[in-house]
């Protein structure tokens, strides 16, 4: 009874430093592989940025090519204008002109 209570026990610490070994080196793993990522993401995005430079430098006044919010608002304030002028265009187009309203004569008492 005893010993078996005591080898058991023994089996189960050793599975369990295995398993926190075992637990730990996923963990490190992982961890390495979130920093590989996470390096390539920065590589990945300075490129994008250095691309995004160029094409947008020579549209853009300075300092606000590194601006994205300033990018995003010029291009709604583009797509705005744009859309308005169709509007106009559409209405002048196909909207009828406004009836003029005749005015009813009042009838006379006779």
């Amino acid at each position: 009874g005893a010993a078996d209570a005591e080898a058991s026990s023994a089996a189960e610490t050793q599975a369990a430093a295995a398993s926190a070994k075992a637990a730990a080196k996923k963990k490190r793993k992982r961890k390495e592989k979130a920093e590989r990522e996470a390096k390539e993401a920065e590589e990945l995005l300075a490129q994008i940025r250095q691309q995004r430079m160029g094409r947008a430098g020579a549209t853009i006044g300075d300092g606000e090519a590194s601006d994205p919010m300033a990018m995003i608002r010029a291009r709604q304030a583009e797509r705005s204008q744009g859309f308005e002028s169709m509007l106009a265009g559409l209405e002048a187009k196909y909207a009828e002109p406004a009836k003029k309203k005749k005015k009813k004569k009042k009838a006379t008492a006779e």
